[in-house]
């Protein structure tokens, strides 16, 4: 592929042309495949995927509302119990493209999301293409096809729904470009300002692109030239400084955040003991393989398909002859580490900021496939000055190569025709580069050709492996509806929450927009999903739902509204409020709870010692807590007389009332529950959480039946209405009153009235987080901790004032060192701009803040062609002297000529000396004797002057040029300087006979 090259400022359209293909292709190879597969507005579907699906939608659609009600972005009452805002926000949606969302109508934020992937998806593209044309000084078209490989790889593929990865992915080619810049030319800001944004836009992926960037800097260090001590003391002192600074500028996010982790599951992970990898080598480089199917789920298979171009591109960097040793084996330790990193289970651990994912393995290996297509572009730069022959070995290498990997790797991971796609690929680029070389294809037609090719392959690849999606219509069907029966169980209520008895996702809160008790979120509180599993309802790491709740637990939660996609059966626990159609006519069903307890309620102040949250099965845990609070009787009770035969488990309903089944074998997974002929299936309940078999009538017959292999092992209980009833009144003898929740920009506060008798307890259905403060009647007041989980405060006998403030805990501390980054890098800048004045020098780097300046640092020190060529560019504007190897070469030519030509004229010069001396000799011989006789003895003629004589020459040796006369010689010209040598008049084989003769003659 040719190279494009231009000193001049203003750029061509040909110059432009790489880095515009290499942002538009990719989205419209997107586009494509969009419309392929029916996405709208091409078809019906949506781009819909794992958690785009479950929870960046909802969250998406929650931060829009939030926005344009003016609500709070420190904490949410409206995702799970209530959560801190800060934190979630911070790791899903903290991007300045995401705040346009609130300009989104609800109705398209499915859209507005698809359009962002794609655009995130270009911009990956452009930001690639740039940092390799800035970093190597060239517009050659190798840039966008690296661009493309990078936006479109197999990273790509397996997360382009991870919206939120996005920004650190387009961002992280510009950081290395200006660490690059640090390094060589000690310019701090732009590393400093890029790497805080990118920690900025997601701390977690930047936590992988922190650990590489340490990588990338002892690379590069290694692949340098010599340098001296205080050099490298400098360089080191700057990358630690100033990439210290970048997590100053994001710390007002990141320092709330890690607060925040140390309450979710995450904080709870051990470091690895013994060493163990995952598979061999081969099965990883298999992974390059074009239509490889993604992995996302709890395998540890990386997802590295870079283009299969990988295979002919890396063997040409290291033919490259430009590329120093030093470099390449510098680069090939750092791919050999991030290999490393995907098989070994202890590195696997610390790239993922120590803690094992939770599914979606590898998510560092998008910084793999950049210094991969680094070093490939750098291949396809060595590709004019490859033999033939070396690019045919290299072809019949890779493709023995591939066929390896057919025998070697596990057919389940590597489907067959993998292999041979991928061969046909590498043949058709090699062709294209062949036909190049031979002229037998122009540049144009070359890089169509090319590009055309990279287009086919990249497309098939991302629509085989990516783009999963769903029908949109279904999805956004209850939008409306929803919409409707919310706004009648909210009503003029201070506070209620609503759950579905369906759900769809954990998220539907933050979703349909009301206040639920269920989340899925890696900033879940882990303390009220360990309270959940212990009450019988579902609890996961990163998750807590409303699955397997009872109606003691909803009134305990403050859920006074389920929302049902069929009718239930009456009961006096629950009525029926209103009803509403979908958009697809499917009819939903808003029952409210007849008996919930208020946001606040009064226990006795020693029930957060007695309650037992050990004490055995979710039943006796609540039972514990009725008796406790209330002393009325237990409200779960053990069915006796159901039959157990096999996997399945049948019992007639004796009498009315709710009727809950618990699983107790882990061996159990997915089970199918049937109520006088309703089938209901119910999955993951080895997570411990109660089937809820309803409200049965005396009569009805109920089945448990376990799908999978395991005998059925589980609990029958019936739900005793009257002592739960009785236990609600005694717990309503006390209720906070009067309650307000403030939810606003400036405001997170819950304010009520409580009356006790004596001295209890107040407990509240908020999760606990340190950033949570309580005064009572003004005073502040310490909080205490029920069931391990929930906000609870003593109060003494009387009527209290109570106010429960929020502020996520480190917020300040984080707003206070982002200002003080902010202030100490304005003062680096202003020092820099007065120095500069004071030295008269616009160039002074860094370096002259240490005292020092370090002019031209990057290309003594860099030993690579490229940066050589940036210096002698710069020394040319300056000097108007071309010193590049070439010139310096013809200089030395030039000395060699003038040399010689001096040595002629001095032989020359003495040729005359000696012929003058031969003259004036024979007319001292002529005055001193007579003229002789006109004939001889012999009659020979002797009349003629000597010196008018030509001596024969022997036989053999050829005759010296003839010498002109000293009168007719012209005087010697100076001796040329090696600036500016004469023009050569002879040619060198000429001047070397001439002096031959001349040397004869002084013989002679």
């Amino acid at each position: 592929m040719p190279t494009l090259r231009s000193n001049s400022r203003k750029k061509t359209f040909d110059q432009k042309l790489p880095l515009l293909l290499a942002f538009v292709l990719p989205i419209l190879i997107m586009i494509g495949i969009f419309a392929g597969k029916g996405l709208y507005p091409f078809g019906e579907n949506c781009f819909l995927r794992t958690d785009l699906y479950h929870q960046y939608v909802a969250f998406f659609e929650n931060l829009g509302e939030r926005m344009r009600a003016g609500k709070s972005l420190t904490y949410a009452f409206d995702i799970g119990l209530g959560t801190n805002y800060t934190a979630l926000f911070a790791y899903y949606l903290c991007s300045p493209l995401h705040f346009l969302t609130v300009l989104i109508p609800a109705s398209f934020v499915i859209e507005w999301i698809t359009f962002l992937i794609v655009l995130k998806i270009g911009l990956c593209g452009l930001s690639m293409a740039w940092m390799l044309s800035k970093k190597y000084n060239t517009r050659h078209y190798g840039i966008a096809f690296c661009g493309i490989c990078y936006a479109l790889s197999g990273y790509m593929a397996a997360y382009s729904w991870n919206i939120m990865w996005l920004d650190v992915l387009w961002l992280a080619p510009l950081v290395i470009l200006a660490l690059d810049k640090l390094i060589d030319e000690n310019r701090p800001f732009p590393y400093v300002i890029l790497l805080g944004a990118a920690i900025l836009c997601n701390y977690y992926i930047s936590i992988m692109l922190c650990i590489f960037l340490v990588l990338y800097f002892i690379t590069r260090m290694a692949s340098r030239g010599r340098m001296t001590v205080p050099q490298v003391l400098l360089k080191i002192f700057n990358f630690g400084l100033f990439s210290l600074l970048a997590g100053g500028l994001a710390a007002v996010l990141l320092i709330p955040c890690a607060y925040a982790l140390q309450i979710t599951a995450s904080a709870n992970t051990t470091f690895p003991q013994t060493v163990s990898n995952y598979f061999s080598f081969f099965e990883m480089l298999s992974r390059h393989l074009i239509t490889v199917e993604t992995e996302t789920g709890l395998d540890h298979w990386p997802n590295l398909y870079s283009g299969v171009g990988v295979f002919l591109f890396l063997p040409f960097y290291y033919m490259n002859k430009e590329v120093s040793y030093k470099e390449k084996i510098a680069y090939t330790v750092l791919l050999g580490v991030m290999l490393l990193g995907f098989n070994t289970n202890m590195l696997n651990y610390i790239w993922h900021g120590f803690h094992y994912p939770n599914s979606l393995p590898a998510r560092q290996s998008y910084l793999y496939t950049l210094i991969l297509l680094c070093m490939c572009f750098r291949g396809m730069l060595a590709m004019p000055k490859l033999t033939r022959g070396k690019l045919t070995g290299t072809v019949w290498g890779s493709i023995g190569t591939i066929l390896l990997i057919e025998v070697i790797a596990d057919k389940k991971e590597i489907a067959w025709y993998a292999c041979y796609i991928s061969i046909v690929f590498i043949g058709l680029y090699a062709l294209t580069i062949y036909l190049h070389f031979t002229n037998r294809l122009k540049r144009l037609g070359a890089v169509t050709m090319a590009t055309i090719l990279l287009v086919i392959e990249m497309a098939i690849n991302t629509a085989v492996t990516s783009v999963s999606y769903v029908d949109r219509e279904y999805f956004v069907q209850y939008d409306q509806s929803y919409d409707r029966l919310i706004e009648q169980a909210v009503g003029d209520s201070p506070f209620t929450r609503i759950e579905r008895s369906s759900i769809r996702t954990k998220n539907d809160g933050p979703y349909f927009g009301y206040n639920s008790a269920s989340i899925f979120s890696s900033t879940t509180n882990a303390n009220i999903s360990h309270l959940y599993t212990k009450l019988g309802m579902e609890g996961n790491i990163n998750a807590y739902s409303f699955n397997g709740s009872t109606v003691l637990t909803a009134s305990m939660l403050s859920v006074g509204y389920r929302i049902a996609e069929a009718q239930w059966p009456e009961s006096p626990l629950y009525t029926l409020v209103a009803t509403d159609t979908s958009t697809l006519g499917y009819k939903s069903y808003l029952y409210k709870y007849n008996y919930t307890l208020p946001l606040g309620f009064l226990v006795p102040d020693d029930t957060n010692e007695f309650w037992d949250m050990n004490i055995g099965t979710p039943a006796k845990v609540q039972n514990s807590f009725v008796n406790i609070a209330a002393n009325t009787g237990n409200v779960l009770e053990t069915v006796t007389g159901t039959k157990i035969s096999g996997k399945s488990l049948t019992y007639t309903a004796e009498k009315d009332g709710f009727y809950y089944c618990y699983i107790t074998s882990s061996a159990i997974s997915q089970v199918t529950a049937v109520v006088d002929g309703v089938t209901r299936y119910w999955d993951s309940v080895n997570r411990g959480y109660f089937i809820d078999l309803g409200w049965c009538k005396s009569g009805a017959q109920i089945s448990v039946n376990n799908s999978g292999d395991a005998n059925m092992s589980a609990i029958l209980y019936f739900f005793n209405a009257d002592n739960f009833i009785a236990a609600y009144n005694e717990l309503m003898k006390h209720p906070l009153t009067n309650i307000e929740v403030v939810n606003t920009l400036k405001t997170t506060e819950v304010r009520g009235e409580v009356t006790a008798d004596r001295r209890s307890t107040l407990l509240f259905s908020i999760p606990y987080e340190n950033g949570w403060h309580a005064t009572v009647d003004g005073k502040a007041a310490s909080i205490t901790l029920m069931g391990e989980a929930l906000i609870s405060l003593d109060v003494e006998a009387g009527t209290h004032r109570v106010v429960l403030s929020y502020e996520p805990e480190g917020l300040l501390l984080g707003a206070q060192v982002t200002l003080i980054t902010v202030c100490a890098l304005l003062l680096i800048a202003i020092a820099l701009l007065l120095l500069r004045a004071f030295l008269g020098d616009k160039k002074l780097s860094l370096a002259g803040l240490f005292g020092k300046k370090e002019a031209g640092s990057k290309e003594e020190e860099a030993g690579d062609e490229e940066n050589l060529r940036a210096r002698l560019s710069r020394i040319r504007k300056r000097d108007r002297v071309d010193l590049d190897r070439e010139k310096r070469d013809e200089i030395h030519r030039s000395n060699e000529r003038a040399a010689r030509h001096e040595e002629t004229r001095r032989l020359l010069e003495e040729t005359r000396a000696l012929e003058v001396q031969e003259v004036l000799k024979e007319e001292q011989l002529a005055q001193m004797y007579e003229p002789l006789p006109e004939e001889d003895l012999t009659g020979e003629t002797l009349g003629e002057p000597i010196r008018q004589q030509t001596p024969v020459p022997e036989a053999g040796v050829a005759a010296g040029p003839k010498v002109p006369s000293a009168e007719s010689q012209p005087p010697a010209a100076p001796a040329a300087d090696a600036a500016g040598a004469p023009e050569e008049t002879l040619s060198e084989d000429s001047l070397d006979e001439l002096m031959d003769g001349l040397r004869k003659d002084s013989g002679n």
